[in-house]
């Protein structure tokens, strides 16, 4: 407890040091290129209807809007020469130093990095998304940083609301499936005894039987269904960065253990990439792409399976291809629907290419199919792509 305390004052001791320095800086006029004229910066930040700041490289407060001041729960006035240590808690305050002094270091943007904090010294958490800038001098030289942060608690408390009712409907689910599956366990032997003695029974009862056999199937089928589609959305495993080439890899790997891809000659254009993910739920949702794909294509002469990787501005892509027939514009803006089954009841239970896309949108991507000359129909799963300044402190696979 005593070695804690000592830390927390020699780090305030250290930040006073360093607001006594930028003070005594920001008092000479110092190179025009260096530095900011306080009085156009203040009048600029005054009304920005969002929380702003700006920091020097000795990471002190320069400005920053009121909207921020009134998030740190200060006066305007007492933002400038303040440092992290006057306005947060001392581990709140170090971790975003550690940011800063990363950002500064590495001359590169942390852009909506979602991070906790307790403002104002209260113990109640909000949830911001925060964008850290660097800016330079005339020569090139890192001068500071420039900060956006935009409030999202409100957004996080109604995500982690639609998680918990998430799993409250996959209970009740569970329980629905476990009260339907006896009985129709029962019905279902009942009927497999009957049926296996052709002799024992009229045409018309038979026929009567057969019809009960396959809708007690078709039930089963669509509990099995519900209780999947009750799971979609929920964080089933920890995100972690794991590579395009090792994702595609597992989801070709799993893709033959069911033997869904094994007719296929598979063409692989890979490009480094990186994804942050729930990595089982996006090999999930690539099993997905490569059996309907295996569906769709599999009764071609050569039917070709094409699977790239690659980066396009903000994103990360995954595509899966098919060198089967083009689907239709009416069809393909039905094939993410629940229960929609593919040209000629391709799809199984219709729910397949429905889960991918909730898999993917649930990581905050888009999945969107399109035809293209030479191949047929290509499934394109964009992400968003993990930045590597954003990469410090998380997992790598």
């Amino acid at each position: 407890m005593e070695s804690k305390r000592t830390r927390a004052t020699q780090r305030t001791g250290a930040a006073k040091r360093k607001t006594q320095a930028g003070r005594r800086r920001r008092s000479d006029p110092g190179p025009s290129g260096g530095s900011l004229d306080s009085s156009r910066l203040d009048a600029l930040l005054a009304h920005l209807p969002m929380c702003a700041f700006v920091k020097d490289k000795e990471l002190s407060y320069v400005s920053a809007s009121r909207t921020f001041a009134r998030l740190v729960g200060r006066a305007p006035g007492q933002i400038r020469g303040a440092t992290d240590f006057d306005l947060y808690s001392a581990e709140t305050a170090e971790r975003f130093q550690e940011d800063d002094a990363h950002v500064l270091s590495t001359r590169e943007a942390v852009l909506n990095r979602s991070v906790p904090s307790a403002h104002g010294g209260g113990a109640s958490t909000s949830w911001c998304l925060l964008s850290k800038i660097p800016y330079f001098d005339e020569g090139g030289e890192v001068a500071g940083l420039v900060g956006f942060v935009v409030d999202v608690t409100e957004r996080e408390r109604l995500r982690q609301e639609v998680e918990r009712m998430g799993s409250a409907l996959d209970s009740f689910v569970r329980a629905v499936n476990d009260e339907l599956t006896n009985p129709l366990s029962v019905i279902r032997g009942a009927t497999e005894i009957l049926l296996g003695d052709p002799g024992a029974m009229k045409d018309e009862v038979r026929g009567l039987l057969e019809a009960v056999d396959a809708s007690s199937w078709k039930i089963q089928a669509s509990l099995g269904a519900l209780l999947e589609i009750s799971r979609i959305g929920l964080v089933a495993h920890p995100r972690e960065i794991v590579s395009g080439e090792e994702i595609v890899q597992e989801a070709l790997d799993l893709a033959g253990k069911l033997h869904l891809a094994g007719s296929f000659r598979i063409q692989l254009e890979a490009k480094s990439v990186d994804f942050w993910v729930d990595r089982k739920r996006l090999v999930e949702a690539l099993v997905h792409l490569i059996d309907n794909a295996f569906r769709h294509g599999g009764d071609r002469a050569d039917p070709v399976l094409t699977i790239k990787t690659r980066t396009e501005g903000e994103w990360a892509i995954v595509s899966v291809g098919d060198n089967g027939a083009a689907f239709r514009d009416d069809v393909r803006a039905k094939l993410f629907e629940p229960f929609h089954e593919g040209p000629g009841g391709l799809d199984g239970r219709g729910l397949g290419l429905f889960i991918a896309r909730r898999i993917v949108e649930s990581h905050g991507g888009v999945l969107s199919v399109h035809a293209e000359a030479g191949v047929g129909n290509v499934f394109e799963i964009r992400l968003p792509k993990v930045e590597a300044s954003a990469c410090s402190g998380r997992s790598k696979h």
